[in-house]
Order: C-alpha cells, then sequence, then structure tokens
C-alpha cells in the first residue's frame, strides 16, 4: 500500500502556462525578420573542367526590421518606432533561467543490452558565458527534477541567443552524450509587446502607473532612473510574472524531439533586479510510506544438505533513485 502527498510550491502559484508550448507558440511572429542566408559550395571541377557544385548550405543568418512606408505620409508612427527607438540604445538586461524538471528525455546509456537509461545535465550558453552543470547530474532517470536558475547578464541588441543543452554523463567528459538543445531568442521576448505583458495587472484605473505603460521596459527603467525612490519609481518596478513553458529538446541527428525541458525565463532591467531577487524553487516533496507483505514461498531450494530444510528470510532492498 502506498500513500502519497504532494505539498504546493509558491514559485508555481499565480504563473500561468502555454498549455504545454513554447513561448514563441504563443506570441507568434515577432518583430524582426529572420532570413537564412546560403552560398554555394564548390567541391571540385568535371573532367571537361566544369564547376561542381553541392547543395546550397547555410552561411549564416539576416535579422532585422523591415517595413513598407507610405511615400505620401512620411513621418508616419507606429509601434515599429518605438521598437526601432530602443534597437538604437543598447540596454544591459538580467537573464533568470528557471528549470524545473525535464520529461521523456532520450536514453543514453544501456543496460541489460538495451538504452534505458540517462544521467542528464544541463549546459546553458549567452554570448561567452557559458554554465556547465556537469557536477550535478542528475542519475539514472528519464524525468530529471533540476529545479534550478541560472542567472546571466547582456546587452540587447546583442548576445540574444539563449541555448539550454541537456547532456548524458559518462564517466569522463569527452565520452559525455548530446541528449538535446533548445535555443531561445530573447530579443524576440524583450521587444514583444505580447510577452511584456504577460503578468502584469489589469489595465484599469486602480492599476499601478507600471501597468498603464502596458509593458515597456524602456519606460520601465526610464521611469526609475527618474525617480528612484519616489511612488513612479516603485510603479516603475512591476515585473509580471512570466509563464512556464515546455520546450523540445532537438538533436541535429534526429527531427523528433528528443525530451522536453519545462522552464521559464526572465528578462529585467538590473535595477529590476534589485527589487526581485531569484524566486526561490525546490522539487516537490512527498510523504509515503511503501508497504511489502511476503505471503508465501513455494519450491524453494533445499539450503542444507544434512536436515534437508531451509531457514527462510526476506531481505527488501530500494534503489535511492
Amino acid at each position: 500500500h502506498t500513500h502519497t502527498h504532494t505539498h504546493t510550491h509558491t514559485h508555481t502559484r499565480s504563473r500561468g502556462d502555454v498549455q504545454g508550448a513554447t513561448v514563441e507558440d504563443d506570441i507568434g511572429r515577432g518583430v524582426f525578420e529572420t532570413i537564412s542566408l546560403f552560398r554555394e559550395q564548390v567541391v571540385g571541377r568535371s573532367l571537361f573542367g566544369v564547376q561542381r557544385r553541392s547543395n546550397l548550405t547555410q552561411a549564416g543568418t539576416f535579422k532585422g526590421v523591415v517595413r513598407v512606408r507610405d511615400p505620401d505620409r512620411p513621418h508616419q508612427t507606429d509601434a515599429i518606432d518605438k521598437v526601432w527607438r530602443e534597437l538604437s540604445t543598447p540596454r544591459e538586461y538580467v537573464v533568470r533561467l528557471y528549470i524545473l524538471s525535464g520529461s521523456a528525455i532520450a536514453p543514453k546509456d544501456t543496460a541489460h543490452g538495451s538504452l534505458s537509461s540517462c544521467d542528464p545535465y544541463i549546459v546553458a550558453k549567452l554570448g561567452g558565458h557559458v554554465v556547465n552543470d556537469r557536477p550535478r547530474a542528475r542519475l539514472r532517470t528519464l524525468k530529471p527534477a533540476f529545479f534550478t536558475c541560472y542567472e546571466f547578464v547582456t546587452t540587447l541588441p546583442g548576445a540574444s541567443m539563449l541555448e539550454v543543452s541537456v547532456w548524458d554523463k559518462d564517466l569522463i567528459p569527452p565520452a559525455d552524450d548530446l541528449v538535446g538543445t533548445t535555443t531561445i531568442d530573447l530579443e524576440e521576448r524583450v521587444f514583444s509587446p505580447k510577452w511584456r505583458k504577460y503578468g502584469l495587472p489589469t489595465l484599469d484605473d486602480d492599476a499601478p502607473a507600471a501597468a498603464r505603460l502596458e509593458g515597456d521596459v524602456s519606460e520601465y527603467s526610464e521611469a526609475f532612473d527618474k525617480a528612484a525612490g519616489k511612488a513612479a519609481g516603485k510603479a516603475a518596478m512591476w515585473y509580471g510574472k512570466k509563464p512556464i513553458e515546455k520546450r523540445p529538446l532537438w538533436h541535429p541527428a534526429s527531427c523528433n524531439p528528443q525530451g522536453y525541458l519545462t522552464c521559464w525565463v526572465d528578462v529585467m532591467s538590473p535595477l529590476q533586479r534589485q527589487f526581485w531577487p531569484r524566486v526561490p524553487i525546490s522539487p516537490p516533496t512527498f510523504e509515503w510510506q511503501l508497504r511489502v507483505v511476503v505471503w508465501k514461498a513455494a519450491e524453494i531450494p533445499e539450503g542444507d544438505t544434512v536436515t534437508r530444510q531451509s531457514d527462510l528470510f526476506v531481505r527488501v532492498s530500494m534503489d535511492d533513485g
């Protein structure tokens, strides 16, 4: 008989999710146009001197804002103009990556002749900053409970691609196997009006001043810079709780997800960081009782050749994992 009780966790209270998907699926197309750039690769010449070329290979990515303006309205402004003003003024941001757990992790370790387990750990990269959490690998599990937070500082526009990978730990690091990677474009979030409004109060007359700024991060920072410690500055410190998302892990050798990470990402100004400490997260705790009942045994081989009897006892053990 097993009895289980799960405690409620404050880090998920009033924090929405995106229904088992990613934030990109929810906010839709961002403000940027992202276009892959390709080139042909010369692989040699034929016997008659004619160049032979391979298929197109990706050489890079163009990322920018493309606009079509009405020539009769040269001074027309819209939401993109506000974004463009922000893009022309790089700002420092604090990025916090909260990883709760993994699920359906592809097995990399062999047991009893087949792949059945994994020792997953996290490697997170943003620009030149790399966090390798190999010492805290979770052992023998395809459903790892990570419950950890990684913090980065970056400048946007700038290094915006947050790359999160899950690796399988082996005896020595060179033998570790990549499970899969998920990549988050922070610029697509910071400059997205919908992402900025996640978790903010309802826009009504009683809402704080920051809520009426409609989630504009730059206005938050400017308001606080001008009125630090005053009512307007305190209102500017409002930061909406970002939703929890379930991100697929991709491997170059497969077109199918190699598992999923449940996580959320906060991006805030350094001044907001002072008012919003890291959210304490911890794995779920369980109270349980396990009872093993041995009713009888049959067809036990004789243990004593003299008495032709056996003195039986039962020993039960359980893996800590």
